[in-house]
Protein backbone atom coordinates (compact mmCIF):
# COMPACT_ATOMS: atom_id res chain seq x y z
CA UNK A 1 0.00 0.00 0.00
CA UNK A 2 1.18 3.67 -0.59
CA UNK A 3 0.37 4.75 2.45
CA UNK A 4 1.81 3.30 5.94
CA UNK A 5 -0.18 3.09 9.36
CA UNK A 6 1.36 2.55 12.54
CA UNK A 7 0.12 3.42 15.89
CA UNK A 8 2.82 4.62 18.67
CA UNK A 9 1.86 5.47 22.66
CA UNK A 10 1.06 8.36 23.85
CA UNK A 11 4.46 9.61 24.55
CA UNK A 12 5.76 9.86 20.63
CA UNK A 13 5.84 13.33 19.05
CA UNK A 14 5.92 12.76 15.82
CA UNK A 15 7.50 15.70 13.57
CA UNK A 16 6.35 16.41 9.82
CA UNK A 17 9.30 14.41 8.64
CA UNK A 18 10.36 12.32 11.00
CA UNK A 19 8.86 9.74 13.19
CA UNK A 20 11.95 8.01 15.13
CA UNK A 21 9.98 6.25 17.86
CA UNK A 22 9.12 2.03 18.42
CA UNK A 23 5.62 1.36 17.06
CA UNK A 24 3.25 0.04 19.93
CA UNK A 25 0.35 -1.93 18.92
CA UNK A 26 -1.35 -3.12 22.28
CA UNK A 27 -1.63 -1.69 25.81
CA UNK A 28 -3.01 -2.23 29.55
CA UNK A 29 -5.54 0.54 31.06
CA UNK A 30 -7.60 0.40 34.31
CA UNK A 31 -11.63 0.52 34.23
CA UNK A 32 -12.03 4.44 35.14
CA UNK A 33 -8.92 5.50 33.15
CA UNK A 34 -8.61 7.52 30.29
CA UNK A 35 -5.66 6.01 28.12
CA UNK A 36 -4.64 7.47 24.71
CA UNK A 37 -2.44 5.98 21.20
CA UNK A 38 -1.66 7.96 18.57
CA UNK A 39 -1.81 6.27 14.89
CA UNK A 40 0.21 7.75 11.91
CA UNK A 41 -0.27 7.72 8.47
CA UNK A 42 2.72 8.15 5.87
CA UNK A 43 2.40 8.69 2.37
CA UNK A 44 4.71 7.33 0.55
CA UNK A 45 6.60 9.70 -1.90
CA UNK A 46 6.55 6.85 -4.85
CA UNK A 47 2.59 7.92 -4.83
CA UNK A 48 0.81 10.90 -5.46
CA UNK A 49 1.63 14.01 -4.27
CA UNK A 50 -1.19 13.98 -2.02
CA UNK A 51 -4.19 12.36 -1.32
CA UNK A 52 -7.95 13.03 0.19
CA UNK A 53 -8.69 10.30 3.05
CA UNK A 54 -10.71 9.26 5.72
CA UNK A 55 -9.86 7.78 9.10
CA UNK A 56 -12.11 5.21 11.37
CA UNK A 57 -12.33 3.43 14.62
CA UNK A 58 -14.02 0.42 14.94
CA UNK A 59 -14.17 -2.41 17.71
CA UNK A 60 -16.23 -2.89 21.25
CA UNK A 61 -14.64 0.22 22.59
CA UNK A 62 -15.76 1.90 19.48
CA UNK A 63 -18.19 4.10 22.12
CA UNK A 64 -15.61 4.97 24.17
CA UNK A 65 -13.08 6.57 21.22
CA UNK A 66 -12.89 9.88 21.05
CA UNK A 67 -10.48 10.94 18.24
CA UNK A 68 -8.52 13.95 17.50
CA UNK A 69 -6.05 15.23 15.04
CA UNK A 70 -2.78 16.29 15.76
CA UNK A 71 -1.99 19.99 14.44
CA UNK A 72 1.45 21.38 14.49
CA UNK A 73 2.12 24.49 15.67
CA UNK A 74 4.50 27.38 14.88
CA UNK A 75 7.74 27.34 17.36
CA UNK A 76 9.80 30.34 17.66
CA UNK A 77 11.67 29.83 21.04
CA UNK A 78 11.09 26.32 22.09
CA UNK A 79 14.27 26.88 24.57
CA UNK A 80 16.64 29.12 26.43
CA UNK A 81 20.43 29.01 25.93
CA UNK A 82 21.09 27.40 29.31
CA UNK A 83 17.96 24.72 28.63
CA UNK A 84 19.25 20.94 28.69
CA UNK A 85 19.75 18.50 25.38
CA UNK A 86 16.43 16.43 26.39
CA UNK A 87 14.40 18.09 24.02
CA UNK A 88 12.91 16.61 20.37
CA UNK A 89 14.28 19.79 18.48
CA UNK A 90 16.24 22.63 19.05
CA UNK A 91 15.54 24.72 15.43
CA UNK A 92 12.48 27.02 15.35
CA UNK A 93 9.53 25.17 12.97
CA UNK A 94 6.32 23.07 13.59
CA UNK A 95 5.68 20.95 16.57
CA UNK A 96 2.64 18.25 17.06
CA UNK A 97 1.06 19.88 20.07
CA UNK A 98 -3.08 21.08 19.12
CA UNK A 99 -5.58 18.08 19.06
CA UNK A 100 -8.61 19.35 16.57
CA UNK A 101 -11.86 17.26 17.14
CA UNK A 102 -12.21 14.56 14.49
CA UNK A 103 -14.89 12.73 13.50
CA UNK A 104 -14.89 10.19 10.79
CA UNK A 105 -17.02 11.33 8.14
CA UNK A 106 -14.29 14.17 7.89
CA UNK A 107 -11.91 13.98 4.78
CA UNK A 108 -8.51 15.41 5.25
CA UNK A 109 -5.47 15.41 2.69
CA UNK A 110 -2.70 13.19 3.32
CA UNK A 111 0.67 14.73 1.77
CA UNK A 112 3.69 12.98 0.01
CA UNK A 113 6.42 11.94 2.31
CA UNK A 114 4.66 13.97 5.60
CA UNK A 115 3.29 12.28 8.80
CA UNK A 116 0.02 12.86 9.86
CA UNK A 117 -0.97 11.60 12.96
CA UNK A 118 -4.29 11.15 14.92
CA UNK A 119 -4.54 11.03 18.73
CA UNK A 120 -7.09 8.43 20.05
CA UNK A 121 -8.41 8.27 23.38
CA UNK A 122 -10.59 5.65 25.05
CA UNK A 123 -12.05 7.04 28.30
CA UNK A 124 -15.63 5.74 30.25
CA UNK A 125 -16.17 3.02 32.38
CA UNK A 126 -14.41 0.62 30.23
CA UNK A 127 -15.61 -3.29 29.96
CA UNK A 128 -12.65 -5.40 31.22
CA UNK A 129 -10.90 -8.12 28.92
CA UNK A 130 -9.01 -7.60 25.54
CA UNK A 131 -10.73 -4.95 23.10
CA UNK A 132 -9.28 -4.98 19.62
CA UNK A 133 -9.78 -1.83 17.62
CA UNK A 134 -9.60 -1.80 14.15
CA UNK A 135 -7.93 1.43 12.61
CA UNK A 136 -9.02 2.05 8.91
CA UNK A 137 -8.01 4.81 6.11
CA UNK A 138 -10.12 4.49 3.68
CA UNK A 139 -10.03 6.99 0.15
CA UNK A 140 -12.31 9.54 -1.16
CA UNK A 141 -13.78 6.42 -2.73
CA UNK A 142 -14.41 4.68 0.44
CA UNK A 143 -11.89 2.30 -0.99
CA UNK A 144 -9.68 1.09 1.98
CA UNK A 145 -6.04 1.79 1.96
CA UNK A 146 -4.40 1.42 5.15
CA UNK A 147 -5.69 -1.04 8.07
CA UNK A 148 -4.24 -2.01 11.15
CA UNK A 149 -5.22 -3.05 14.99
CA UNK A 150 -4.85 -2.36 18.42
CA UNK A 151 -5.01 -4.30 21.51
CA UNK A 152 -6.44 -2.50 24.70
CA UNK A 153 -6.75 -4.93 27.94
CA UNK A 154 -8.97 -3.28 30.54
CA UNK A 155 -8.29 -4.68 34.27
CA UNK A 156 -10.85 -4.94 36.72
CA UNK A 157 -9.27 -2.37 38.62
CA UNK A 158 -9.98 1.38 39.35
CA UNK A 159 -7.08 4.65 40.04
CA UNK A 160 -8.34 6.13 43.11
CA UNK A 161 -9.36 9.76 43.56
CA UNK A 162 -6.12 11.84 43.94
CA UNK A 163 -5.35 12.84 47.92
CA UNK A 164 -3.28 16.40 46.55
CA UNK A 165 -3.85 19.58 45.33
CA UNK A 166 -3.39 20.38 41.42
CA UNK A 167 -3.89 23.61 41.01
CA UNK A 168 -3.82 25.20 37.39
CA UNK A 169 -3.81 29.02 36.83
CA UNK A 170 -7.22 29.76 34.87
CA UNK A 171 -6.84 33.29 33.49
CA UNK A 172 -10.46 34.84 33.43
CA UNK A 173 -9.48 37.95 31.51
CA UNK A 174 -7.89 36.15 28.56
CA UNK A 175 -10.82 34.53 28.14
CA UNK A 176 -12.92 37.57 27.73
CA UNK A 177 -10.65 38.99 25.68
CA UNK A 178 -10.52 35.44 22.94
CA UNK A 179 -13.78 35.02 23.09
CA UNK A 180 -14.85 38.72 23.34
CA UNK A 181 -17.30 38.64 26.14
CA UNK A 182 -17.64 40.91 29.36
CA UNK A 183 -16.72 39.32 32.73
CA UNK A 184 -18.71 37.21 34.69
CA UNK A 185 -21.85 37.59 32.55
CA UNK A 186 -23.89 35.13 31.09
CA UNK A 187 -21.70 34.46 27.94
CA UNK A 188 -18.62 34.03 29.74
CA UNK A 189 -19.59 31.43 32.07
CA UNK A 190 -20.93 29.15 29.26
CA UNK A 191 -17.76 29.53 27.78
CA UNK A 192 -16.01 29.86 31.33
CA UNK A 193 -17.30 26.06 32.23
CA UNK A 194 -15.88 24.44 28.90
CA UNK A 195 -12.78 25.75 30.28
CA UNK A 196 -13.55 24.37 33.92
CA UNK A 197 -14.57 21.00 32.28
CA UNK A 198 -11.32 20.86 30.55
CA UNK A 199 -9.28 21.62 33.64
CA UNK A 200 -11.14 18.74 36.12
CA UNK A 201 -10.95 16.30 33.45
CA UNK A 202 -7.67 16.62 33.19
CA UNK A 203 -6.38 16.85 36.68
CA UNK A 204 -7.09 19.81 38.62
CA UNK A 205 -9.07 20.30 41.76
CA UNK A 206 -8.82 23.94 42.51
CA UNK A 207 -9.68 27.46 40.48
CA UNK A 208 -8.05 30.30 40.40
CA UNK A 209 -10.36 33.15 42.01
CA UNK A 210 -10.18 36.94 41.04
CA UNK A 211 -11.57 38.49 43.87
CA UNK A 212 -9.84 41.48 42.18
CA UNK A 213 -7.79 41.19 38.98
CA UNK A 214 -4.49 39.31 39.44
CA UNK A 215 -1.47 40.61 40.48
CA UNK A 216 0.43 38.54 38.08
CA UNK A 217 2.77 38.44 35.44
CA UNK A 218 1.85 42.77 34.80
CA UNK A 219 4.11 45.40 33.77
CA UNK A 220 5.09 48.00 36.57
CA UNK A 221 2.55 50.66 36.69
CA UNK A 222 0.16 49.30 33.98
CA UNK A 223 -3.15 46.82 34.41
CA UNK A 224 -4.53 43.42 33.36
CA UNK A 225 -8.87 43.94 32.30
CA UNK A 226 -10.30 44.10 35.26
CA UNK A 227 -11.79 40.88 36.33
CA UNK A 228 -13.13 41.63 40.24
CA UNK A 229 -15.96 39.44 41.92
CA UNK A 230 -15.88 41.34 45.00
CA UNK A 231 -17.77 44.88 44.55
CA UNK A 232 -16.57 47.60 46.73
CA UNK A 233 -18.21 50.76 47.95
CA UNK A 234 -15.92 53.23 49.70
CA UNK A 235 -17.68 55.45 51.85
CA UNK A 236 -16.98 57.98 54.94
CA UNK A 237 -17.38 55.50 57.23
CA UNK A 238 -14.91 52.80 55.78
CA UNK A 239 -16.13 50.00 53.03
CA UNK A 240 -18.51 47.98 51.86
CA UNK A 241 -18.22 44.88 50.08
CA UNK A 242 -20.87 43.27 47.78
CA UNK A 243 -20.43 39.27 47.80
CA UNK A 244 -22.92 38.00 45.17
CA UNK A 245 -20.79 37.77 42.32
CA UNK A 246 -18.37 35.78 44.61
CA UNK A 247 -21.28 33.38 45.62
CA UNK A 248 -22.20 32.98 42.11
CA UNK A 249 -18.66 32.01 41.29
CA UNK A 250 -18.32 29.76 43.93
CA UNK A 251 -21.60 27.88 43.32
CA UNK A 252 -21.18 27.78 39.51
CA UNK A 253 -17.27 26.39 39.90
CA UNK A 254 -18.86 23.54 42.98
CA UNK A 255 -21.00 22.31 39.75
CA UNK A 256 -17.93 21.17 37.95
CA UNK A 257 -16.99 19.39 40.02
CA UNK A 258 -14.12 22.11 41.73
CA UNK A 259 -12.88 20.94 45.37
CA UNK A 260 -11.19 24.14 46.65
CA UNK A 261 -11.01 27.97 45.26
CA UNK A 262 -7.11 29.49 45.23
CA UNK A 263 -7.82 33.27 46.14
CA UNK A 264 -6.05 35.55 44.26
CA UNK A 265 -2.89 37.04 45.53
CA UNK A 266 -3.59 40.12 48.08
CA UNK A 267 -0.44 41.76 47.11
CA UNK A 268 1.77 41.77 43.96
CA UNK A 269 4.39 39.46 42.38
CA UNK A 270 8.06 39.03 43.02
CA UNK A 271 8.43 41.01 46.42
CA UNK A 272 5.17 41.74 47.50
CA UNK A 273 5.34 45.60 47.85
CA UNK A 274 2.05 46.97 46.32
CA UNK A 275 -1.20 46.18 46.43
CA UNK A 276 -3.02 44.94 43.73
CA UNK A 277 -5.79 46.62 41.46
CA UNK A 278 -9.12 47.07 43.12
CA UNK A 279 -11.54 48.74 41.57
CA UNK A 280 -14.46 50.64 43.99
CA UNK A 281 -17.70 53.16 43.58
CA UNK A 282 -16.49 56.80 44.87
CA UNK A 283 -19.37 59.14 45.35
CA UNK A 284 -21.73 56.77 42.60
CA UNK A 285 -18.18 56.53 40.33
CA UNK A 286 -16.12 53.84 39.69
CA UNK A 287 -12.50 53.87 39.40
CA UNK A 288 -9.28 52.42 40.69
CA UNK A 289 -8.30 52.59 44.99
CA UNK A 290 -5.63 50.82 45.00
CA UNK A 291 -2.99 49.52 42.90
CA UNK A 292 0.92 50.33 41.87
CA UNK A 293 0.84 53.52 43.80
CA UNK A 294 -0.33 51.87 46.76
CA UNK A 295 2.05 50.72 49.34
CA UNK A 296 1.92 47.12 50.50
CA UNK A 297 2.02 47.72 54.15
CA UNK A 298 0.48 51.59 54.12
CA UNK A 299 -2.65 51.78 56.70
CA UNK A 300 -4.99 52.45 53.99
CA UNK A 301 -4.59 48.70 52.24
CA UNK A 302 -4.19 47.03 56.12
CA UNK A 303 -7.70 49.01 56.97
CA UNK A 304 -8.77 47.38 53.69
CA UNK A 305 -7.95 43.96 53.99
CA UNK A 306 -9.02 44.39 57.79
CA UNK A 307 -12.24 45.31 57.21
CA UNK A 308 -12.95 42.18 54.05
CA UNK A 309 -10.88 39.62 55.24
CA UNK A 310 -13.17 38.54 57.96
CA UNK A 311 -16.47 39.23 56.04
CA UNK A 312 -15.13 36.96 53.50
CA UNK A 313 -14.00 34.18 55.77
CA UNK A 314 -17.62 34.26 56.73
CA UNK A 315 -18.79 34.14 53.10
CA UNK A 316 -16.43 30.78 52.36
CA UNK A 317 -17.65 29.34 55.91
CA UNK A 318 -21.61 30.13 54.42
CA UNK A 319 -20.72 28.26 50.97
CA UNK A 320 -18.85 25.34 53.37
CA UNK A 321 -16.01 26.23 51.02
CA UNK A 322 -12.26 24.65 50.70
CA UNK A 323 -10.25 27.46 49.70
CA UNK A 324 -6.74 28.58 50.22
CA UNK A 325 -5.45 32.06 50.41
CA UNK A 326 -2.41 33.54 47.79
CA UNK A 327 -0.41 36.81 49.41
CA UNK A 328 2.41 37.14 46.90
CA UNK A 329 3.63 34.97 44.07
CA UNK A 330 7.59 34.19 43.82
CA UNK A 331 8.46 36.44 46.43
CA UNK A 332 12.10 35.77 46.32
CA UNK A 333 14.28 36.86 49.00
CA UNK A 334 11.73 39.23 50.46
CA UNK A 335 11.55 37.44 53.86
CA UNK A 336 11.11 40.28 55.87
CA UNK A 337 8.56 42.36 54.02
CA UNK A 338 6.70 38.81 53.39
CA UNK A 339 6.57 37.81 56.92
CA UNK A 340 5.41 41.34 58.17
CA UNK A 341 2.32 40.95 55.55
CA UNK A 342 1.72 37.24 56.80
CA UNK A 343 1.37 38.38 60.28
CA UNK A 344 -1.64 41.17 59.80
CA UNK A 345 -3.06 38.41 57.14
CA UNK A 346 -3.16 35.16 58.62
CA UNK A 347 -5.50 35.57 61.63
CA UNK A 348 -7.58 37.90 59.62
CA UNK A 349 -8.27 34.42 57.20
CA UNK A 350 -8.65 31.85 59.93
CA UNK A 351 -9.04 29.03 59.73
CA UNK A 352 -8.00 29.18 56.70
CA UNK A 353 -4.56 28.77 55.29
CA UNK A 354 -1.63 30.26 52.85
CA UNK A 355 0.22 28.92 49.98
CA UNK A 356 2.14 30.65 47.76
CA UNK A 357 5.03 29.71 45.04
CA UNK A 358 8.26 30.12 47.50
CA UNK A 359 11.42 28.43 48.58
CA UNK A 360 10.58 26.01 51.33
CA UNK A 361 12.55 28.58 53.96
CA UNK A 362 9.08 30.49 53.87
CA UNK A 363 7.26 27.54 54.90
CA UNK A 364 10.36 26.39 57.68
CA UNK A 365 9.80 29.84 59.35
CA UNK A 366 5.84 29.76 59.05
CA UNK A 367 5.42 32.63 56.94
CA UNK A 368 3.04 30.49 54.61
CA UNK A 369 1.22 27.38 55.68
CA UNK A 370 2.12 25.02 52.65
CA UNK A 371 4.98 26.56 49.88
CA UNK A 372 4.81 25.77 46.54
CA UNK A 373 8.56 24.85 46.22
CA UNK A 374 10.40 24.65 42.92
CA UNK A 375 11.47 21.45 41.42
CA UNK A 376 14.86 22.15 41.28
CA UNK A 377 14.74 23.69 44.83
CA UNK A 378 12.82 20.45 45.81
CA UNK A 379 15.77 18.47 44.15
CA UNK A 380 17.86 20.05 46.79
CA UNK A 381 15.63 19.77 50.11
CA UNK A 382 14.60 15.62 49.32
CA UNK A 383 14.36 15.82 53.34
CA UNK A 384 11.80 18.47 53.46
CA UNK A 385 10.01 18.31 50.02
CA UNK A 386 7.17 16.19 51.77
CA UNK A 387 5.77 18.97 53.81
CA UNK A 388 5.50 21.00 50.68
CA UNK A 389 3.61 21.29 47.46
CA UNK A 390 6.00 21.94 44.17
CA UNK A 391 5.66 23.44 41.24
CA UNK A 392 7.44 24.16 37.82
CA UNK A 393 7.37 27.20 34.92
CA UNK A 394 9.85 28.50 32.59
CA UNK A 395 12.36 28.51 35.31
CA UNK A 396 12.79 24.67 35.40
CA UNK A 397 14.19 24.07 32.05
CA UNK A 398 17.76 22.06 32.67
CA UNK A 399 19.15 19.55 34.79
CA UNK A 400 16.11 17.08 33.16
CA UNK A 401 13.76 18.50 35.41
CA UNK A 402 10.40 17.62 34.53
CA UNK A 403 8.65 20.77 32.16
CA UNK A 404 5.98 20.74 29.83
CA UNK A 405 7.48 22.81 27.03
CA UNK A 406 6.42 22.11 23.59
CA UNK A 407 9.80 21.07 22.61
CA UNK A 408 10.44 18.52 25.27
CA UNK A 409 9.70 14.69 25.02
CA UNK A 410 6.18 13.33 26.44
CA UNK A 411 7.99 11.23 29.11
CA UNK A 412 9.20 14.36 30.37
CA UNK A 413 5.83 15.94 30.88
CA UNK A 414 4.57 12.26 31.95
CA UNK A 415 7.24 11.42 34.56
CA UNK A 416 5.75 14.28 37.02
CA UNK A 417 3.20 11.63 38.58
CA UNK A 418 5.86 9.38 39.54
CA UNK A 419 7.99 11.68 40.85
CA UNK A 420 5.26 13.86 43.01
CA UNK A 421 4.17 10.19 44.43
CA UNK A 422 7.94 9.84 45.12
CA UNK A 423 8.65 13.02 47.03
CA UNK A 424 5.38 12.75 49.31
CA UNK A 425 4.80 16.49 47.77
CA UNK A 426 1.26 17.78 48.68
CA UNK A 427 0.45 19.30 45.69
CA UNK A 428 1.84 20.63 42.20
CA UNK A 429 1.14 24.14 40.54
CA UNK A 430 1.17 25.78 37.45
CA UNK A 431 0.73 28.87 36.29
CA UNK A 432 -0.26 28.83 32.41
CA UNK A 433 -3.37 26.91 32.10
CA UNK A 434 -4.91 29.56 29.56
CA UNK A 435 -2.48 33.01 29.25
CA UNK A 436 -2.61 34.66 26.51
CA UNK A 437 -0.96 37.31 27.14
CA UNK A 438 3.42 38.53 26.20
CA UNK A 439 5.19 38.74 29.26
CA UNK A 440 4.14 41.40 31.17
CA UNK A 441 0.77 41.25 30.17
CA UNK A 442 1.54 44.21 27.76
CA UNK A 443 -0.56 42.98 24.69
CA UNK A 444 -2.97 40.22 23.71
CA UNK A 445 -1.22 37.40 21.70
CA UNK A 446 -2.57 35.18 19.14
CA UNK A 447 -2.34 31.41 20.93
CA UNK A 448 -2.46 29.67 17.78
CA UNK A 449 0.61 31.61 16.00
CA UNK A 450 2.20 32.27 19.22
CA UNK A 451 2.98 30.51 22.71
CA UNK A 452 6.33 31.90 23.96
CA UNK A 453 4.82 34.89 25.41
CA UNK A 454 5.96 37.10 22.56
CA UNK A 455 9.44 35.65 22.69
CA UNK A 456 9.82 35.66 26.39
CA UNK A 457 9.29 31.63 27.81
CA UNK A 458 10.17 28.40 26.08
CA UNK A 459 7.33 27.33 23.80
CA UNK A 460 4.15 26.28 25.95
CA UNK A 461 4.33 27.72 29.37
CA UNK A 462 2.19 30.53 28.77
CA UNK A 463 -0.83 28.04 28.35
CA UNK A 464 -1.54 24.23 27.89
CA UNK A 465 -5.23 24.51 25.91
CA UNK A 466 -5.94 26.73 23.19
CA UNK A 467 -9.17 28.88 22.84
CA UNK A 468 -11.55 27.64 20.53
CA UNK A 469 -13.35 30.61 19.58
CA UNK A 470 -16.24 29.30 17.05
CA UNK A 471 -17.62 27.08 19.59
CA UNK A 472 -17.04 29.05 22.80
CA UNK A 473 -14.49 26.75 24.60
CA UNK A 474 -11.05 25.00 24.36
CA UNK A 475 -9.19 23.09 22.20
CA UNK A 476 -7.25 20.30 24.47
CA UNK A 477 -3.67 19.95 23.19
CA UNK A 478 -1.14 16.68 23.45
CA UNK A 479 0.58 18.11 26.47
CA UNK A 480 -2.51 18.24 28.39
CA UNK A 481 -3.42 14.89 27.47
CA UNK A 482 0.27 13.51 28.85
CA UNK A 483 -0.30 15.62 31.79
CA UNK A 484 -3.21 13.87 32.93
CA UNK A 485 -1.61 10.63 32.15
CA UNK A 486 0.76 11.71 34.55
CA UNK A 487 -1.66 12.64 37.57
CA UNK A 488 -3.07 9.02 36.70
CA UNK A 489 0.28 7.33 37.53
CA UNK A 490 0.59 8.99 40.68
CA UNK A 491 -2.94 7.61 41.84
CA UNK A 492 -2.08 4.17 40.51
CA UNK A 493 1.36 4.00 42.36
CA UNK A 494 -0.88 5.12 45.57
CA UNK A 495 -3.19 2.31 44.70
CA UNK A 496 -0.31 0.02 44.65
CA UNK A 497 0.55 1.27 47.72
CA UNK A 498 -2.34 0.21 49.39
CA UNK A 499 -1.47 -3.60 47.84
CA UNK A 500 2.28 -3.64 48.63
CA UNK A 501 3.18 -1.07 50.86
CA UNK A 502 4.95 1.73 49.94
CA UNK A 503 8.71 0.74 50.27
CA UNK A 504 7.67 -2.12 47.33
CA UNK A 505 6.11 0.96 45.13
CA UNK A 506 9.93 3.06 46.10
CA UNK A 507 11.59 -0.14 44.86
CA UNK A 508 9.78 -0.54 41.50
CA UNK A 509 10.39 3.18 40.51
CA UNK A 510 14.31 2.74 41.43
CA UNK A 511 14.60 -0.01 39.64
CA UNK A 512 13.29 1.96 36.61
CA UNK A 513 15.81 4.76 37.16
CA UNK A 514 13.48 7.16 38.55
CA UNK A 515 15.29 8.97 42.01
CA UNK A 516 13.73 12.68 42.87
CA UNK A 517 13.26 15.27 39.80
CA UNK A 518 16.17 15.08 37.73
CA UNK A 519 16.83 11.22 37.14
CA UNK A 520 14.39 9.23 35.22
CA UNK A 521 14.25 6.81 32.25
CA UNK A 522 14.44 8.98 28.73
CA UNK A 523 12.67 6.62 26.47
CA UNK A 524 9.47 5.85 26.68
CA UNK A 525 9.38 2.32 26.26
CA UNK A 526 10.98 2.11 29.64
CA UNK A 527 8.84 4.48 31.56
CA UNK A 528 5.97 2.30 29.87
CA UNK A 529 6.82 -0.33 31.16
CA UNK A 530 7.25 1.04 34.64
CA UNK A 531 3.57 1.90 34.41
CA UNK A 532 2.36 -1.34 33.40
CA UNK A 533 4.32 -2.97 35.63
CA UNK A 534 2.68 -1.21 38.64
CA UNK A 535 -0.60 -2.32 36.93
CA UNK A 536 0.36 -5.84 36.90
CA UNK A 537 1.33 -5.52 40.57
CA UNK A 538 -2.13 -4.51 41.33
Amino acid sequence: MDVLLKTYSSLAKILPQSAPYTPVCRGVALKNESFSFQADLYLQPTAALFQTCRFSVTGSLAKYVTLSEVVYVPVVKGHYPTSDDFLIGTAAGLYPDLLLPYLPSQAFVLHAERHKTFWVNIKGDLPCGAHTLTIVVSDYENREVAKTQFVLEVMDKRLPKTDIMVHSWLHCDCICEQHGVKPFSKKFYKIFGNYLRSMVDHGANAVYTPLFTPALDTERRKYRMSVQLVDVTKTTDGYVFGFERLRAFIRFVKGYGIERLELCHLFTQWGAKHAPKIMAKVDGKNQRIFGWDTVAEGEEYIGFLQALLPQLVRLLQEEKTQAVFHLSDEPGESYEQYARLSAIVKPLIRPFTTVDACPPEYQRKGYVDCAFVSTDLAEQNKEYIANCAVYYCCGQHKDYLANRFITMPSVRNRVLGAQLYQSQAKGFLQWGYNFYHSSGSRRVIEPLLVNDGWGAYPSGDCFIVYPNVRFGGVYESLRNEVFLEGLQDYRLLKALEEVKGRKSVETLLRSFGVEGFCQYPHDEQTYLRLIESAKRAL
